[in-house]
């Protein structure tokens, strides 16, 4: 009979052994990647902190936006605009630097911070007030051209955003209509006869009046209009990565009480 708990024990102290080392390369893999995640979340959360790969005058405004809670500064387009992963690149190449257009609620907020910049000689930057700022959008009969192979839709209406910068929506991207491919793009600019601008998802821009805008993009890390969209991503990934933890823990311990109760137990028989 001793053999036999013998061999029982030293089958239980195997499979602990088995258990506790899967469980601790899970552990290590998970805290691994949670630390990637928080450490990435970190840098982005500074960058946007810092308004870093804003132009000077911008980032001023919006220092002095932020030391001044009465200043009717919304904050700059990238920044109140969501745009889904897949049009990232569409909507950066036709804004371009619109994207750091500054949204202000009046035009009184506008001037005084056009002053402020020309006070300290930050340089100059755009501002949209809300109250004023109009967009035009497609007609009924443009909106026809919706309905063509490759036509994704209107750019203001496949983004999210408050409904208070409606009117900045459509002044900026209204009247821009968002292509699978340039292919699809001059059929759809040919049966609009140059009356929208064309966006591609390579960022091959079509413009109205005929001219186009396209070829290779510079690589970068991460662009301002994504940084929302990452920092919400890498969020979600810790806090997902922080539950599996909590579980292969409770395993763990679970792992090792019925270790200790089986070879008490087999302890004492022997």
């Amino acid at each position: 009979p001793q053999v036999v708990f013998r061999c029982l024990y030293e089958q239980v102290v195997e499979r602990f052994i088995r258990v506790s080392q899967a469980l601790s390369a899970q552990v290590t893999e998970c805290q691994n990647r949670r630390q990637s995640a928080d450490s990435r979340m970190k840098l982005l959360r500074e960058m946007q902190r810092d308004y870093e790969g804003y132009n000077n005058s911008v980032k001023q405004v919006l220092l002095q936006a932020r030391r001044d809670p009465n200043s009717g500064v919304h904050g700059v387009v990238a920044d109140l605009f969501r745009v889904p992963e897949r049009l990232e690149r569409a909507i950066d190449m036709v804004l371009g630097g619109a994207l750091q257009n500054i949204i202000v609620e009046r035009d009184e907020d506008a001037k005084r911070m056009i002053e402020y910049l020309r006070s300290n000689r930050f340089g100059r930057a755009t501002f949209l007030p809300i109250g004023s700022v109009r967009g035009r959008t497609l007609t009924p009969q443009e909106r026809q051209v919706l309905k063509l192979p490759g036509c994704i839709g209107v750019a203001s209406e496949l983004i999210e955003y408050d409904a208070r910068y409606q009117g900045v929506a459509d002044n900026l991207l209204g009247r821009t209509v968002i292509a699978e491919d340039l292919n699809s793009g001059i059929a759809i600019q040919r049966a609009s006869r140059y009356q929208l601008r064309l966006v591609t998802l390579q960022g091959d821009v079509m413009h109205s009046g005929g001219s186009m805008t396209g070829g290779s993009v510079n690589a970068r890390s991460t662009s301002i209009l994504s940084r929302q969209r990452e920092i919400d991503e890498h969020r979600a990934a810790a806090k997902s990565l922080s539950e599996k933890l909590d579980v292969f823990y409770a395993a763990g311990k679970l792992s090792e009480a019925q270790y200790t109760e089986l070879s008490d137990m087999l302890g004492n028989e022997t």
